[in-house]
């Protein structure tokens, strides 16, 4: 890998914390200080973005009621709760498809 790759890398790579690096982002940043300075910048401002976003989100307090209706919709949201179309009554539907079926 050389310097321009490791940067269209480090500008493209996935932003999930259990990504992990591959071993030729490894091997560069290992071998040029360069890259290796920007690495550890990116990596830096990452955790601080997501330290920032944890104290915002903690410092946040929820209406009353909310947590238990998100948790219900989720709930209902999954597969085996989700009717098939036929099993949904007409009034159900949207009026274009009723009008269509009678």
């Amino acid at each position: 890998m050389n310097c321009k790759e490791f940067e269209h890398w480090l500008c493209a790579r996935p932003f999930h914390k259990n990504t992990p690096v591959p071993d030729a982002v490894c091997d560069h940043i290992n071998l040029c200080t360069e890259c290796n300075r920007l690495f550890r910048i990116d990596t830096g401002l990452d955790a601080a973005m997501d330290a920032a976003m944890a104290t915002a989100l903690e410092s946040e307090t929820l209406p009353h009621g909310l947590y238990e209706k998100i948790e219900l919709n989720l709930k209902y949201a999954q597969p085996e709760h989700i009717q098939p179309d036929h099993a949904q009554p007409d009034h159900a539907k949207p009026p274009y498809l009723f009008l269509l079926s009678n």
